[in-house]
């Protein structure tokens, strides 16, 4: 007997996200600039917890951009279609795959960041690695260090790999990145080292320098490999 297939019930998020996408396509809002967190979410008819979810993705996968002060806006397309951004990748790949995923992607988007970016790039960059050096929690310096990663990924100027890259640091805030996360920045001096990398990156990127700034990120993401897993088994 042949059993129907069953349909995937989308999820609380992922229903967010959709309707969300539906009033963006509909010009809701022709600026740009989201709602507020409570009247975004009464417009939506969830939860605020939901719509923090919702909003999180976008801003991994690119989409929207939040700031103190200035609130939330749309920077990007959303991704068409949009199911197909939202894998669960930590299902089926451990944190030392994502990692050597990382490897191969981020040092050939800096090089990229270092002959297309510009100025406007590199002010949003260099406000990510003052508010790292500023950053007296994990979970604040946590938020720049990715904030960093995506932006240069946005600065690259080729979308497919930019996708995946800002797909990659979404996976940084699910559960089984946490306590790897919390023992690795808790460990004194290592906040401080990957936020002088960082700066070294920039400073390749502001003398457009594409092969250093490969082979600093490179070394960035090979001292974060060993940081938590131990020797970097990885050939690169």
């Amino acid at each position: 007997m042949i059993r129907p297939k069953q349909v995937k019930r989308p999820t609380a998020v992922e229903a967010v996200l959709h309707r969300l996408e539906r009033l963006v396509e509909e010009g809701r809002w022709p600026e740009g600039r989201l709602p507020p967190e409570r009247e975004l979410a009464a417009e939506l008819e969830t939860s605020r917890a939901t719509l923090r979810e919702a909003l999180r993705l976008l801003r991994s996968l690119g989409v929207v951009e939040a700031a103190p002060r200035r609130g939330t806006r749309l920077v990007n397309p959303f991704p068409s279609p949009l199911t197909l951004a939202l894998p669960d990748l930590p299902r089926f790949a451990s944190p030392p795959e994502i990692l050597e995923a990382r490897l191969a992607v981020e040092p050939v988007l800096a090089g990229l960041a270092a002959v297309r970016s510009g100025p406007s790039d590199w002010q949003r960059l260099q406000e990510c690695v003052d508010a790292g050096r500023r950053a007296r929690t994990l979970a604040g310096f946590e938020r720049q260090d990715r904030e960093f990663h995506v932006r240069l990924a946005q600065s690259a100027g080729n979308q497919p790999l930019a996708f995946f890259s800002t797909l990659l640091q979404g996976i940084r805030d699910e559960a089984t990145w946490g306590e790897l996360k919390r023992k690795d920045l808790a460990t004194p001096g290592r906040r401080e080292a990957y936020v002088e990398d960082h700066a070294s990156v920039l400073a390749a990127l502001r003398a457009r320098d594409a092969q250093q700034a490969r082979e600093r990120m490179r070394l960035h993401l090979l001292r974060v490999q060993e940081n938590l897993f131990g020797a970097h088994p990885t050939p690169v």
